[in-house]
């Protein structure tokens, strides 16, 4: 998955150049709302940055910056997914011939004493080849 980096930089470039376009105009106070904003009996914070757009703001930063968490999580997992398996793979790969190195000879015989007593004794391959090239006697 080498397209992950790529794909990352050109997301946040694209994201940087959005942003900008969609807030070069944007006017962050306007004098006459944060005069208007002070002649209020009732002062807080929230008052004050509803009334001079300080909210719409920080509500479009949060939004973004929550999408980009989102794409990048998605990204991230499918990305950590596929690594696992890979070293999954792998690992089983490299587990599974180490084992049958180790244990096959041993395994094969056992199986073939079990299955047929005579494995081990002195028949060979060529004693089976002149069993079957000896003429059948008809009785």
């Amino acid at each position: 998955m080498k397209w992950f980096a790529p794909f990352s930089i050109a997301l946040h470039i694209a994201t940087i150049f959005f942003l900008w376009a969609a807030l070069k105009n944007y006017s962050f106070v306007t004098p006459g709302l944060y005069e208007a904003a002070k002649k209020q009996d009732a002062l807080d914070a929230l008052n004050v940055a509803v009334q001079i757009g300080r909210l719409d703001y920080v509500t479009l930063l949060l939004t973004v910056f929550g999408i980009l968490v989102g794409i990048a999580a998605v990204i991230g997992f499918s990305e950590i997914r596929v690594r696992a398996q890979e070293v999954a793979k792998e690992a089983a790969m490299a587990e599974a011939q180490a084992f049958l190195n180790e244990r096959a000879p041993q395994l094969v015989s056992a199986y073939m004493s079990l299955l047929a007593p005579n494995y081990a004794s002195k028949t060979t391959g060529d004693d089976v080849a002149a069993a079957y090239s000896q003429p059948e006697v008809k009785k």
